[in-house]
């Protein structure tokens, strides 16, 4: 699975969609949500962990809420990439090591800890259960883990690099380590579940448009592409928070799960 990172960082220059289009509007969506969640909380400030950094942009966002922010991944050319992107910011340490346990952060200690797409992606369930353990050890009692991932409400077979858990299996794992659910968004789903700033915005760019900014891409040239294409999302996603909703009729397989550690356990 490492190999698997590494090449992706390698090849697109980020961990998140392949598809240039879609990441383009994507990666500002989940940001946005992830902030608009977080304004929503309260929550000690002092200590926040990204499980799974990537190249570092969620990282960058927990840093204007936390004092300190340790931004990790088991990929070093995703690691790289982030320190490249923010490694001018003084309160966010970039780590890159196979197994989180060798960070070496105090029990209790975290007030805050986001993972973005990466705990699906473990298929080893010991592995699995060893990181939300690690979870469980290192966050102070009463914080906030948010997990954004495939969450779905229908069985799906795992694949050769995703689980496709339900939400009550999340929920369980989680419930067994002292995470009690707080709250669950759905977030969009480019394919399963579009919404409509997510529509306009692909409608908005033309059949030739499109074909020249993925050459553009498919060559090496992906800053171009990306400029114009998170440019022109950003117009789609202003004043938006149709990417992310509560109600339950619109069921999306992804979904943003807040837990929070159980404070009478303490």
């Amino acid at each position: 699975m490492n190999e698997f990172w590494e090449d992706r960082a390698k090849k697109y220059g980020h961990t998140g969609w392949g598809d240039v289009v879609i990441y383009a509007y994507d990666q500002q969506a989940r940001l946005l949500a992830i902030e608009r969640i977080l304004n929503s909380l309260t929550y000690n400030k002092s200590i926040a962990l990204d499980f799974g950094a990537g190249v570092g942009d969620f990282s960058n966002l927990l840093s204007e809420h936390f004092a300190k922010v340790i931004s990790f991944d088991i990929s070093d050319n995703a690691i790289k990439l982030a320190q490249k992107k923010y490694g001018m910011k003084k309160n966010i340490e970039f780590i890159c090591n196979d197994h989180i346990e060798d960070i070496g952060i105090p029990d209790n200690k975290v007030d805050f800890i986001l993972s973005v797409t990466v705990l699906d992606h473990i298929l080893d369930d010991f592995e699995l259960i060893r990181a939300v353990r690690y979870f469980e050890t290192k966050m102070k009692c009463g914080g906030f883990l948010i997990l954004f991932e495939y969450s779905l409400d229908y069985e799906k077979n795992r694949t050769s690099y995703q689980r496709f858990m339900k939400l009550d299996e999340w929920m369980t794992i989680f419930l067994e380590h002292n995470f009690y659910l707080y709250d669950c968004y759905n977030f969009y789903h480019p394919m399963e579940q579009p919404c409509t700033s997510y529509k306009l915005y692909r409608n908005s760019i033309k059949g030739y448009q499109e074909s020249i900014l993925r050459i553009l891409a498919k060559y090496g040239m992906n800053r171009i592409a990306s400029k114009y294409l998170t440019k022109l999302a950003s117009m789609y996603l202003e004043g938006k928070e149709d990417f992310f909703w509560k109600e339950n009729e619109q069921n999306s397989p992804l979904k943003i799960i807040v837990f929070k550690k159980a404070e009478k356990l303490c």
